[in-house]
């Protein structure tokens, strides 16, 4: 990725300060329903889970 933050390291610097402050945040959080491998795309992309939560790629 060539965009100016990433460019810039005072920038980036910047960047990963403002982000810091809300990574952790309990809204961010993903509540898991069920684990697809990758070549389970298409079963992860259907799944229906409980008000919430989510299907997650696993390697």
């Amino acid at each position: 990725m060539e965009s100016a933050a990433v460019s810039d390291p005072s920038k980036l610097a910047a960047a990963i300060k403002d982000i810091e402050g809300f990574v952790d945040d309990p809204l961010f959080r993903t509540k898991i329903g069920k684990e697809y491998r990758l070549d389970q795309i298409d079963e992860a992309m259907a799944y229906e889970a409980a008000p919430g939560a989510r299907a997650v790629l696993v390697s």
